[in-house]
């Protein structure tokens, strides 16, 4: 565990603390939680018989989990907290301060947070660090989420007459996903921008693409006839850096087996990693080209990311999960 760095027990992990006064008032949760063992899982889920047996093959290659925060930006926290965390971890976490910084606000005041968020950011030399900042600090919590978001409308709107791996504009893309939505701009003001708003259809693959990272995520629905089912988005650098746990409207952190590395984990046998999902009544489209590199203000970076352009299908909307 010390090769992990920090890792506090879950039991030490208050959720819902009383305040100092009488205790008779419950504090918010905090925005992430400390890792705990993957076998607390199953206390979770242990009225859904078919969700403990997935948990238990889930253990066979993650050996902890981290609860991340419910209030509708979990998805935005999940990827940016573990994106960062995995680069500590390898050395630094400047690369996702460096995509950050490429955003900017109109309003002093959000110009402002973002700059002392970047700074607080930039300092944090460890995981631990970052915990207590990310955990505690609302203010930082809330700048990064509002960044995260920027970014995921700069990626979006940048692109808008664009064509996509599937040979439709991401406005068509967004047409086909919302009917209501006039244009790419419009389904940003309803879904991206709004703090508190869940992550649906283009923002899961346009987050991680942004910070230059890859996600792998595991859906982990209630139903014992859908089985346990990963999506890798987008696959940069050969491998994943951040893995979550989907649990139908909710994000939480995932962590491989000391054993089998920090940032590989091969997908179990009998278990599926498709990028295909119909059992779970989803709408799947193409995922977006890693060849496909943008920076915050919609332009294209002079060095494209390195990794497979081969269309992959984007996980978007969990109707029935």
């Amino acid at each position: 565990e010390q090769a992990m760095g920090h890792l506090p027990d879950c039991a030490d992990q208050v959720q819902l603390e009383t305040a100092a006064e009488g205790g008779s008032r419950p504090r918010e949760p905090p925005k992430v939680g400390a890792r705990c063992a993957i076998s607390t899982l199953e206390d979770e889920c242990r009225f859904n018989t078919g969700k403990v047996r997935k948990i238990r093959r889930l253990a066979a290659d993650y050996s902890h989990w981290r609860p991340v925060r419910g209030d509708g930006n979990c998805f935005y926290r999940t990827v940016v907290f573990g994106a960062i965390e995995a680069l500590l971890r390898e050395g630094s976490g400047e690369q996702i301060a460096g995509a950050l910084a490429k955003v900017s606000y109109d309003a002093p005041a959000e110009q402002q947070a973002h700059g002392d968020m970047l700074e607080r950011l930039r300092a944090c030399d460890s995981v631990e660090a970052l915990e207590q900042l990310i955990a505690n600090n609302g203010e930082v919590d809330e700048a990064l989420i509002r960044g995260c978001r920027r970014l995921v409308r700069h990626f979006l709107c940048g692109r808008a007459d664009r064509s996509s791996p599937s040979g439709l504009t991401y406005t068509d893309l967004v047409h086909a996903l919302h009917p209501s939505f006039e244009s790419l701009d419009d389904f940003c003001r309803n879904i991206v921008d709004p703090m508190g708003r869940d992550a649906e259809t283009l923002v899961l693959d346009a987050l991680p693409y942004q910070l230059g990272v890859s996600l792998r995520l595991w859906i982990l629905d209630r139903r014992d006839e859908v089985e346990l089912v990963s999506v890798d988005t987008p696959f940069v650098h050969g491998k994943v850096r951040v893995h979550a746990l989907f649990k139908p409207g909710h994000y939480d952190l995932l962590y491989p087996a000391l054993e089998r590395g920090e940032d590989t984990v091969p997908v179990p046998e009998k278990l599926s990693c498709s990028p295909r999902l119909p059992k779970l009544g989803v709408r799947s489209l193409p995922a977006v080209a890693e060849s496909e590199t943008e920076t915050a203000d919609g332009e294209e970076d002079e060095e494209a990311r390195p990794g497979s352009t081969d269309e992959r299908m984007l996980c978007t909307d969990f109707t029935d999960a």
